[in-house]
């Protein structure tokens, strides 16, 4: 039997290995129906907290963990509710009047892995996709070492070090940061086999790895990504150049299969990259550049040189799953997650091992890498750098982000640390000899030990039953709610805060996690401006001093309070819920009382379409006019329940003259309408809502649907990129035995 087979039977058992122990990994999650979303945040607020004994008081509130529960369980169970039916929920109906879900690229719609959720309900896909997840970076980690050299066990060292570290354990909560992460791998490993003259392949891995991190969701984690593959490419061509010079292993610099990886790449996330760019352009951040102050911000929030002690102990400032984490006394607002670079002791120590007694050339490199990265998520000069020469990207996240690049460098140095044991420990002789074949196995057991009961501690484990359970008031509010009818919870800004635990009613987002209620508040780092300008209107109806809607801790925020405003019944609003001291379950007519809430009725609500004269819309101020206007400028459209997120059928009554339909859902590109079968432009109506005229006539229907053009755009793109590297990974399996077999120098 020849060494090759050999060495390939070795790597499947590897590889079979890897997928084991993140199966043993998550199994908690996945066989005792556990969740890993931090609900006992949301266990203390209205109205659970009234309902259902709190799992814990968390002493210190976790900002970031806690968009795990506000955000992404929210919109995976959107995603599932709309994949088991048959559908793609291009737009969100639930929150901020509507918007587009497409265009939240963190909604992740459109990633292969997140296909999940059409079988799976988001509390068994959260855990079921961070499983899958692990997996992949497992294999592709321990691939790339091999590639490059690495012996069995400093590859498996390398695979647990990063994908059990610090960055994909601190974003499990928040799954497009950990998703997108774990492609970078991949695109080394596309480059690397494009070098070792196998172009075809490695072409292919290369543009599936980085459409791939497009489409998991997270714009910022996904340019950290394609900057690494892209210096990763240029680093290597100019180390190829010098030795075509030198005269050492000449060949063919393999410029074309890289930029047609990259290419393909680009073309295979277009049709989420495009989406989310657009509603980037529209939303309050879009608006944004790279200041002075906004780097001083970001600096103020880096990693501080007291933090540099995690990276060799997890909880030297405490583990919130404890509630003692100190960081926010160290850094302003600071998240154990996001700040976590740990990849384990034993790692740790085998990387210094390697830098000092290493052989391989691929240590200094990646020594560097780490440095810059660490340096660069201290606030440094490589993360000003980054602000100021790619300004949109400066203003996404936080610099300790770049964590996801220095985890992986320092892994990748375990492993050339391990090899460099490993040679060591074959030096001896007589009866030691028999020793160093445990030297591998003994130094990825003591990771696995140092990171499982690490990790095992500090992710957030809670029953499925916890997470947005049924309340006497989200029960009340699904069974009083009418077609059309929208809410408003009332939760106090000054209450939301980034250190503190908010004393929140409802927080924004719940809404999705009911089915069947909408709400006019919401939460997201993308959304239409013009909804927020409408917003703040609002909330400053009748106010003698200006207010802002979003919360001082959170600008992606929309909490309203002014529930006094005519406006609330121009947007639909028929159900208010405020936090009540009265006696719990008396109710009367238009009010009731429930979990510590007072749901009050708005009889003056108006439907969510209606009919009114042309001119209307096109003098003065449209909305004051409605508001406050007569009930006779509008004629009620029946709202029926749409049955899908991303059109509306509408019964038009017979008109004895021309109108004006208006919509009152959030004005944005990308909506057609048809009155009765003849289509019709949608203009915004009041800088906000959406319009369409139509002329005197009988009764008959009109459907609006949400087909964005940037989309379908994308979608041609996805499915050509998608047919490339198909063809690409075909040729390379029939051309698998070519002749010179592995070409290596």
């Amino acid at each position: 039997m020849s060494s090759r087979l050999l060495s390939r039977r070795a790597d499947l058992w590897a590889a079979c290995a890897l997928v084991a122990l993140a199966l043993v990994f998550w199994s908690p999650w996945l066989l005792r129906g556990q969740v890993p979303v931090p609900a006992d945040q949301q266990s203390w607020m209205l109205p659970w907290v009234a309902s259902q004994e709190p799992v814990r008081d968390p002493a210190q509130w976790d900002a970031l963990w806690w968009d795990g529960v506000a955000q992404f369980y929210p919109w995976r169970l959107q995603l599932h509710r709309s994949l088991s039916r048959g559908e793609w929920p291009l737009w969100n109906p639930a929150q901020l009047c509507g918007y587009p879900f497409v265009g939240n690229g963190q909604s992740a719609m459109l990633y292969p892995p997140n296909w999940l959720y059409a079988v799976l309900d988001a509390r068994r896909g959260l855990a079921a996709s961070a499983a899958v997840h692990f997996c992949l970076a497992l294999l592709l980690t321990f691939l790339y070492a091999r590639t490059i050299g690495l012996a069995l066990w400093a590859a498996m060292v390398s695979a647990v070090a990063f994908s059990f570290g610090g960055f994909m354990i601190g974003w499990v909560p928040l799954p497009t940061l950990m998703n997108c992460a774990t492609w970078l791998p991949g695109g080394l490993l596309g480059i690397e086999l494009t070098f070792r003259r196998r172009a075809p392949v490695g072409t292919a891995v290369l543009g599936l790895s980085a459409g791939m991190t497009l489409l998991a969701g997270h714009l910022q984690i996904a340019a950290y990504v394609l900057l690494a593959v892209g210096l990763y490419a240029l680093l290597r061509l100019a180390v190829q150049v010098s030795r075509n010079h030198a005269g050492r292993c000449p060949q063919r610099l393999p410029c074309l299969p890289l930029a047609a990886g990259l290419v393909l790449g680009v073309a295979l996330g277009a049709a989420q990259v495009l989406p989310t760019l657009e509603l980037g352009q529209q939303s309050p951040r879009g608006a944004g550049t790279a200041t002075a102050e906004g780097l001083q911000f970001h600096i103020e929030g880096a990693l501080k040189p007291a933090e540099l002690l995690t990276l060799l102990l997890p909880d030297a400032l405490g583990n919130p799953a404890r509630g003692d984490y100190l960081g926010a006394t160290v850094a302003r607002g600071a998240a154990y997650g996001e700040r976590c670079g740990y990849v384990g002791l034993p790692a740790v120590l085998l990387a210094l091992f390697g830098l000092v007694a290493g052989k391989s050339r691929w240590r200094w490199g990646f020594a560097v890498a780490a440095a810059l990265t660490l340096w660069a998520a201290m606030g440094g000069l490589p993360a000003r750098l980054l602000y100021f020469g790619i300004p949109k990207l400066g203003l996404a996240g936080g610099f300790p982000r770049l964590l996801c690049l220095y985890t992986f460098a320092v892994a990748v140095l375990a492993g050339v640390g391990l090899q460099a044991l490993l040679r060591l420990s074959e030096r001896v002789s007589g009866s030691l000899s028999g020793l160093a074949r445990l030297v591998g196995p003994v130094a990825l057991l003591l990771l696995v030990l140092d990171l499982f009961t690490w990790g095992w501690r500090t992710l957030p484990s809670v029953p499925w039953a916890r997470l947005y359970p049924d309340t006497a008031v989200t029960r009340k509010l699904q069974q009083l709610r009418q077609p059309g009818d929208r809410m408003l919870a009332v939760t106090e800004r000054g209450h939301w805060g980034l250190v503190q635990r908010p004393d929140a009613v409802l927080p924004p987002n719940s809404a999705t996690a009911y089915e069947g209620l909408e709400s006019i508040d919401g939460y997201d780092s993308l959304f239409p401006a013009r909804y927020r300008s409408f917003a703040v209107r609002l909330e400053n109806e009748g106010r003698q001093t200006p207010t802002d809607v979003a919360p001082l801790a959170n600008g992606n925020m929309i909490l309203l309070e002014n529930t006094a405003s005519p406006l609330l019944s121009l947007l639909g609003v028929r159900w208010i819920a405020t936090r009540d001291g009265g006696q719990v379950g008396t109710s009367e007519d238009g009010w009731f009382r429930a979990d510590g809430l007072l749901v009050r009725e708005n009889p003056q609500a108006f439907s969510r379409a209606f009919l009114t004269d042309p001119e209307l819309p096109g003098k003065g101020d449209v909305l004051q006019r409605l508001a406050y206007g007569s009930p006779s400028l509008r004629q009620i459209v029946p709202f029926g329940d749409p049955g899908t997120c991303n059109r509306y059928d509408l019964a038009l009554p017979a008109r004895d003259r021309s109108k004006v339909l208006i919509v009152t859902n959030t004005a944005y590109p990308g909506w057609h309408a048809w009155v009765g079968g003849v289509p019709m432009p949608v203009m915004t109506v009041g800088e906000t809502f959406q319009g369409i005229a139509v002329n005197a006539g009988p009764a008959c229907r009109v459907l609006l649907a949400f087909v964005p053009s940037t989309v379908l755009s994308g979608l041609f793109l996805m499915l050509l990129g998608s047919a490339a590297i198909a063809g690409l990974g075909a040729f390379s399996l029939a051309q698998r035995r070519r002749a010179g077999g592995d070409a290596r120098c």
